[in-house]
């Protein structure tokens, strides 16, 4: 229920919602891939790139080879040194 409220504020724009729900989502499934990626693109669009980068590391704990977190991080670590 969760995922899917912080999806749809996501999609709304509202992502200060959308991370307040995410949040709330990983409280009941903490090992949840989609929702970690989901929940950094969300720091990602409020420039908080420091809790982004957290955000997809715990994808990488959960899938070593997630491809979308890797390009995720290294998109975060290039606008942080800009």
């Amino acid at each position: 229920m969760h995922f899917n409220l912080g999806s749809a504020y996501s999609a709304l724009k509202d992502f200060h919602k959308a991370e307040v729900h995410y949040l709330k989502s990983i409280k009941f499934k903490a090992n949840s891939v989609a929702t970690y990626l989901c929940l950094g693109e969300v720091y990602m669009e409020l420039k908080d790139l420091p809790k982004a980068e957290l955000a997809f590391l715990q994808v990488l704990t959960f899938d070593r080879n997630n491809v979308k977190a890797y390009d995720a991080l290294e998109n975060v670590r290039v606008r942080m040194v800009d």
